[in-house]
């Protein structure tokens, strides 16, 4: 005494009441020790376990990314205890949060202890993704209770609810001239942002929708059918189907030229558009990953996994720039280029601030 808290998380998790909450083998609780970095908790564990067993854990501490000639500095300026936020969106200062349960929350970032809640008639089940309207003081939140919900954040109201055809809403993208929601039947429905009529419907995916991202004329999606499809808004078509790894982190380019993916076995790869062939590697070797966040100017990705470590990449160079101790599992990233917003399974949302030696 004391655990380390990362410890203390899987012998809680080894000595659950429920049996289905247990983990199923001992390769998985030596993979949630691997994904404990701190020396510290990983010699403490070695103190409880058998020497052959302990033997094995030598090679599981992580090494350090190569030394960058410019190294960024993220400092937290805030945690915050939300519950599980499964969603985030981030303007200027306004920090969105949705959460497991249904709660959409929302505070400055000047003071970012002070959280509200929206009010009106809420979701009533887990938020898949927020995102703000592109000029206006609007919020959008979808929901797997079947809904997408507008927010007035000037006076921290709902505006209206629009009811998602197919079923559960699984993300949310903006352009300016339309609002795009996927669902787990594999539809991607665009609606005309300002009438919010339902413009057209993509269907050709066979299977989930995971993500979607939208820039311009372009939009892009991945799949439970292990697809990455490309889009034109504009033409109303598929215009390419790409097969690809388990997928759940993505990002588009500014330009609409590149598409980033972070794949379960922890790559994340850069696919130019057009072209089929093998795309470039980014990085490798991670956890499973979880989410991306592209800063606006394409020059730093944010990488979360399952693990807890969140990593910042310079794309030019693929290099690692920042490595940041992580609550045990990314769940999702927020970044505008200088503060990046990570929500994770331990239920805490922390606020980073960078600095650029």
């Amino acid at each position: 005494q004391p655990l380390p808290k990362k410890l203390e998380q899987v012998i809680h998790k080894l000595l659950q009441r429920s049996l289905e909450d247990r983990y199923a083998h001992a390769e998985e609780v030596i993979k949630d020790l691997k994904q404990s970095t701190p020396q510290s908790l990983l010699t403490k564990a070695r103190s409880f376990l058998p020497d052959s067993l302990s033997h094995s854990l030598q090679t599981l501490t992580p090494t350090k990314p190569v030394p960058s000639a410019e190294t960024i500095v993220l400092q937290p300026l805030y945690q915050l205890q939300t519950g599980i936020s499964t969603a985030l969106a981030l303007k200027h200062a306004t920090l969105a949060m949705g959460t497991s349960v249904g709660k959409v929350l929302v505070c400055d970032l000047a003071d970012a202890t002070q959280i509200h809640t929206l009010a009106g008639r809420g979701h009533r089940d887990r938020i898949a993704a927020l995102a703000f309207h592109p000029h206006q003081s609007i919020l959008y939140s979808a929901s797997k209770d079947g809904t997408v919900k507008l927010w007035d954040l000037t006076q921290g109201q709902l505006i209206q609810t629009l009811r998602q055809p197919g079923w559960q809403p699984t993300d949310l993208a903006i352009t300016n001239s339309y609002l795009i929601v996927s669902d787990g039947t594999g539809l991607i429905t665009l609606w005309d942002l300002d009438q919010l009529e339902i413009y057209h419907r993509f269907n050709q995916h066979q299977d989930w929708v995971e993500k979607i991202a939208a820039k311009g004329n372009r939009l892009v999606s991945i799949g439970r059918d292990r697809t990455l499809r490309i889009w034109s808004l504009s033409e109303k078509r598929l215009l390419d189907t790409l097969l690809i790894q388990p997928s759940q982190g993505l990002a588009l380019h500014p330009s609409g030229a590149y598409i980033i993916l972070g794949n379960h076995r922890g790559e994340v790869n850069v696919w130019p558009v057009g072209q089929s062939d093998q795309p470039r590697q980014l990085c490798s070797g991670l956890d499973r990953i979880t989410a991306l966040a592209l800063s606006p100017d394409a020059r730093l990705l944010a990488v979360g996994t399952d693990g807890n470590v969140l990593r910042v990449y310079e794309g030019a160079s693929g290099q690692c720039v920042s490595e940041l101790a992580q609550g045990w599992g990314v769940v999702a990233i927020a970044f505008d280029g200088r503060t990046l917003v990570s929500s994770s399974q331990d239920e805490t949302v922390t606020i980073w601030q960078q600095n650029i030696h």
